[in-house]
């Protein structure tokens, strides 16, 4: 039998995920409609794609040699740490905080989602787990649900650099339950 714990981190951070997935990316086509003309838009969304390539390709090695256990975690806190930095950097400059931005959700945001899907699909048993990832998935489609919603909320009511912050936290949060969600579920798992 699972652990409890085990199954409420699982769904807890598909929520978080992909409400700082949503939220990302709302942000980042603000920000980049906000500082760069809609024209430039081709040229983001062809530059995010070429650097997609390697960066997926070597997030495939990394999870091959180390494992979504360890992998999973580190893409996650790396975007947490990129969302702080750009924080900072919207301060200083927002246009060059826009690109970092654009680049890190288009990029990073999708390859820590599939991490931590590998991570699942590693550590629990796909037979026994069919409820439980039914309910990782409604959690995640929620998430989406609150991300958006959240984020439109936070810019509005606060500021652009204040969703930011917040999506660095809900970075840090998801972080902290990969980490609780890879705990001992393969022994979990009957």
């Amino acid at each position: 039998m699972r652990a409890p714990r085990v199954e409420l981190a699982a769904t807890a951070t598909a929520a978080l995920l992909v409400a700082q997935q949503v939220g990302s990316n709302a942000i980042r086509d603000g920000l980049l409609l906000s500082h760069f003309p809609v024209t430039a838009v081709p040229w983001f969304v062809g530059t995010a794609a070429i650097l997609a390539v390697p960066a997926s390709h070597s997030s495939g090695r990394l999870l091959l040699r180390f494992g979504p256990g360890r992998v999973a975690p580190a893409l996650v806190a790396l975007g947490a740490a990129l969302f702080a930095l750009e924080w900072v950097l919207f301060g200083l400059e927002p246009r060059a905080a826009a690109v970092v931005l654009y680049l890190h959700s288009s990029v990073l945001g999708a390859i820590a989602i599939s991490s931590f899907w590998s991570l699942l699909n590693e550590r629990l048993d796909p037979h026994a787990s069919k409820a439980l990832m039914a309910r990782v998935a409604a959690a995640a489609t929620l998430g989406g649900l609150v991300g958006g919603i959240g984020a439109e909320r936070v810019a509005a009511v606060l500021s652009a650099r204040a969703l930011l912050a917040a999506l660095a936290l809900v970075s840090l949060a998801a972080a902290v339950g990969v980490l609780s969600a890879r705990g001992s579920a393969r022994a979990q798992a009957p």
